[in-house]
């Protein structure tokens, strides 16, 4: 196993290039298993998120849909209404017809 010893660095790009050297060492270090690993949880990751996102979304429409549905049914109420006066206005006028 190797061992890294850090140094102060003197320059701003120096220290870039120590950090860009350990990354890359590090990186070589990692085994193709590793590598498959976290590409199997990259992936589960983003459709755990996707999952989620989804959910909150349908969640989130399905409660616009009740208010445009609940809305839709108060305009049919009072159309309704509206038709009933119309025809208890026209069973009056029948009745009065019916009785002469």
């Amino acid at each position: 196993m190797k061992r890294y010893a850090f140094t102060m660095a003197t320059s701003p790009n120096q220290l870039n290039r120590e950090r860009w050297n350990l990354l890359i060492t590090l990186r070589n270090s990692v085994s193709p298993l590793m590598d498959t690993l976290a590409f199997i949880l990259a992936v589960y990751g983003f459709a755990i998120f996707g999952y989620v996102a989804a959910t909150f979304a349908s969640y989130l429409m399905s409660k616009v849909q009740v208010e445009e549905k609940k809305e839709t049914l108060q305009q049919e109420v009072v159309q309704l209404r509206s038709e009933i006066r119309e025809l208890k206005v026209l069973v009056k006028s029948l009745r009065t017809e019916i009785k002469r």
